[in-house]
């Protein structure tokens, strides 16, 4: 199975894990709700944790320490709610390089994603939960 997240070399499961190293840290929490707005207020209240400023519909609170993961709150159909209602963004100074190992070590891709001027692949775990993982770039996206 080979998947090409660049143009310039393909990915298989049989290139060695020892070829890459790669430091990847929990960054972004992502709740899948019918309202993000509600939802953050009431993850806001929970933890102390402040607004974020984000793109489109998507709603964001910050750890003010620095410290905690991020927390995303998007907006799902009540229909599209019921697997996966939450999922770990993780931050990657390259995606594809954390791609090619997660293919390597048994996980799946799922797709990339280019939205906001933010670009991410999504890929599921061996027992098929998926995470994301974010290009790092700006300072509340660092790995």
């Amino acid at each position: 199975m080979s998947f090409n997240f660049r143009n310039d070399k393909a990915v298989t499961r049989e290139n060695t894990a020892d070829e890459m190293t790669v430091t990847l840290r929990p960054g972004n929490v992502v709740f899948n709700t019918s309202d993000p707005e509600v939802l953050s207020e009431f993850w806001a209240a929970l933890t102390g944790y402040e607004s974020r400023p984000l793109f489109g519909e998507y709603v964001g609170l910050r750890d003010p320490s620095g410290r905690g993961p991020n927390m995303t709150f998007q907006r799902r159909d009540v229909d599209d709610l019921a697997p996966g209602r939450c999922h770990v963004d993780f931050y990657a100074d390259d995606p594809d390089d954390v791609a090619e190992r997660a293919l390597q070590l048994g996980g799946d891709f799922v797709r990339r994603v280019s939205e906001g001027g933010v670009r991410w692949v999504v890929l599921t775990d061996p027992d098929g939960n998926e995470f994301c993982v974010v290009m790092s770039g700006s300072p509340d996206r660092v790995p």
